[in-house]
C-alpha cells in the first residue's frame, strides 16, 4: 500500500502535515485515500482490540505447544 506526505501551506506559513494512505482496491472493495490521522482517531480502540486478540492468539498457541510438550 503506498502512502504519501501531504504539506498545506498558505502564504509560507505551515497550515498542516500529515501521512496518507493512497486509494486502492482490495477484494473488489474500493477504499478511498485516507489521512492516518483519521485512521488512528476513528479507529484506534477496534485497531488495539485487534492487537490484543492476536496477542490473545499467540499466547494461547504457545500455551497450547507448551502443554503438548510436557
Amino acid at each position: 500500500m503506498d502512502t504519501t506526505l501531504q504539506i498545506t501551506l498558505t502564504n509560507r506559513n505551515w497550515v498542516d502535515a500529515g501521512y496518507r494512505f493512497d486509494a486502492f482496491d482490495y477484494e473488489g472493495e474500493n477504499f478511498a485515500q485516507t489521512e492516518y490521522r483519521e485512521v488512528v482517531m476513528n479507529h484506534r480502540k477496534k485497531v488495539i482490540d485487534l492487537i490484543f486478540d492476536i496477542g490473545n492468539s499467540i499466547n494461547n498457541y504457545c500455551r497450547a505447544v507448551f502443554i503438548m510438550h510436557v
